[in-house]
């Protein structure tokens, strides 16, 4: 991902390449770039939605006790009430 070094962009003399071509490989270079980002964000989709979606089935019938509740009360007695 990213930038690549071995490839040979020689900036400094634009009359050897035209600008045509130097768009074309940025644009080449933000797209494979992009595809790369896309594909790691979708693994992570794949990963995280079913996890929430099986949390969300565990706790949803738990009784006065939703998620978290016990965990934010506890924090906020920690540092708001003793602080």
């Amino acid at each position: 991902m990213g930038f690549d070094p071995s490839q040979n962009y020689d900036l400094s003399t634009p009359s050897e390449r035209s600008t045509k071509e130097l768009l074309n490989a940025c644009l080449n270079l933000l797209q494979s770039v992009v595809h790369v980002l896309l594909n790691k964000l979708h693994s992570y989709h794949v990963t995280f939605f079913p996890l929430l979606e099986c949390l969300h089935i565990l706790t949803r019938h738990l009784p006065n006790c939703p998620l978290g509740s016990k965990v934010i009360a506890c924090m906020h007695n920690h540092c708001f009430v003793s602080g």
